[in-house]
């Protein structure tokens, strides 16, 4: 659904797709940005877990793509290394997920349903044509991961939910 969200772009400058690592779909990913002939999409080898913020961080926007019905069952931790490099999420998920979900909450970038690769250029589209939303998304993403997902704010959920099972609630 990428590389044809991608044959869709081809032609607008400045949008490139960047694959990193060696996930189980890479292969067929591959093969169907080969068999398209793009040339805005670039795959590069899997990173050291030590640059994993860096490279999160140099993207404009981060997406996040999970298979129809994936979405009920999985939040990718991919989506809060994003948000913690103050990135925008562009997700294709289950609209009805926790993911969805949490990124509409944090005004933290666009949820288009899995399987369409037309909603998906758009929303790319959306965040390549207007900067401010990307900064704004961006400012927003990671002030929702601080306020949520940040050491502190888990090791406080932690503590109180250890304190109510020794309480007995």
């Amino acid at each position: 659904m990428v590389a044809d969200a991608a044959r869709i772009l081809s032609a607008r400058k400045g949008v490139l797709f960047v694959f990193v690592g060696e996930g189980e779909e890479k292969p067929k990913v591959e093969a169907r940005a080969r068999e398209l002939g793009l040339s805005n999409v670039k795959f590069l080898p899997f990173q050291p877990r030590a640059r994993l913020p860096e490279v999160q961080a140099t993207a404009d926007v981060g997406l996040v793509t999970l298979s129809p019905g994936r979405g009920r069952t999985s939040v990718p931790s991919k989506v809060l290394g994003y948000m913690a490099a103050g990135r925008p999420v562009i997700a294709s998920v289950d609209l009805d997920s926790d993911t969805a979900d949490d990124i509409r909450k944090a005004q933290a970038g666009l949820v288009v349903a899995p399987g369409d690769p037309t909603a998906l250029a758009d929303a790319i589209l959306k965040a390549h044509d207007d900067p401010a939303w990307r900064a704004s998304s961006g400012e927003n993403a990671r002030k929702h991961f601080v306020q949520e997902y940040s050491r502190d704010q888990v090791l406080e959920r932690y503590r109180k939910v250890l304190e109510e099972a020794v309480a007995g609630k």
